[in-house]
């Protein structure tokens, strides 16, 4: 996830895979779509610091809960981070590394308000199924 905190002017790459790469050039050309893209949305707004947001260096937010081995969890985790993230670097919203069961409350979390809103053009479906088999959500 990458983020502009235009309040104290910083650019941050929240990251939870824990890789050989460096965050900063793993995604150097999103970096430079997105800071380009969001510069010519604040130009267009005529926004006063757009030329600021330019010059701005990327800054990597640490985080104990980082590793190398569960790619299957990333979706979920990133979910956790635009939940909970609002630009302080002492941030702590993520699991143990080594535990499960908060990964697995956060998927449930995301899953029952993905079925159960109005969006999902399938919802009622799924709803007729999860009746069916008296399973509740």
């Amino acid at each position: 996830m990458m983020c502009f905190h235009l309040k104290n002017m910083k650019f941050y790459i929240i990251d939870s895979s824990d890789g050989d790469i460096a965050p900063a050039l793993k995604y150097l050309f999103q970096m430079s779509y997105l800071r380009s893209g969001f510069v010519k949305f604040l130009r267009d707004k005529k926004h006063s610091k757009a030329d600021k947001v330019v010059k701005l260096k990327e800054e990597v937010i640490k985080m104990h809960w980082r590793n190398k081995k569960n790619k299957t969890n990333e979706g979920v985790y990133l979910m956790g981070h635009m939940e909970t993230f609002y630009g302080d670097i002492a941030w702590e919203c993520g699991p143990d590394k080594e535990s499960e069961k908060p990964i697995e409350m956060l998927r449930i979390k995301y899953l029952h308000a993905i079925v159960t809103s109005d969006k999902n053009e399938i919802k009622k479906d799924v709803m007729e199924h999860v009746k069916k088999h008296n399973v509740y959500i």
